[in-house]
């Protein structure tokens, strides 16, 4: 990339600001670096969260079925202990 004419300042004068025109240039560059990493980053995450707790969705109001009938609870004892 070429840094000369990007103001309208003298050639002389402008020629001090290209140290700072590149440092601006390498900092954006690694600021993409970085934003892209951590994105990457939070999308694996997500879609580690999300396929780890895959399920089917259940209708509201449907139970499932399951293979033994559950037991009765314990009945209270009609007169108490002495």
């Amino acid at each position: 990339m070429e840094y000369h004419s990007f103001s309208s300042l003298p050639p002389e004068e402008e020629r001090q600001f290209v140290v700072f025109e590149k440092r601006t240039a390498e900092a954006a560059k690694s600021a993409n670096n970085i934003g892209f990493g951590v994105a990457t980053g939070l999308l694996v995450l997500t879609l580690a969260i999300v396929l780890g707790f895959w399920a089917p969705i259940k209708a509201p109001g449907v139970e499932e079925e399951q293979g033994a009938p559950p037991q009765p609870a314990a009945s209270s004892p009609s007169k108490p202990a002495h």
